[in-house]
């Protein structure tokens, strides 16, 4: 697939696909990009709290993300 879109670097799709996954511009130099650590410790209660978040800024996941240092997934 690299070959028939001239990319030229496996990086360069990766990064893109990580700044895809996290909606960020493409063409954004910003490396803001969250990840979830491996073992999520948050409590049900922690849990919950991130979903009232959520809701109440109308569902915008990267405020959330931000808020709370989490992945989209």
């Amino acid at each position: 697939m690299r070959a028939k879109y001239s990319i030229l670097s496996k990086s360069s799709l990766i990064n893109w696909i990580k700044k895809y996954n996290s909606h960020l511009d493409l063409n954004s130099t910003k490396g803001r990009i969250n990840h979830m650590p491996k073992n999520d410790t948050r409590s049900l209660n922690e849990k919950i709290e991130v979903v009232h978040f959520c809701i109440g800024k109308n569902y915008n996941y990267i405020d959330t993300m931000n808020q709370y240092k989490i992945s989209y997934q």
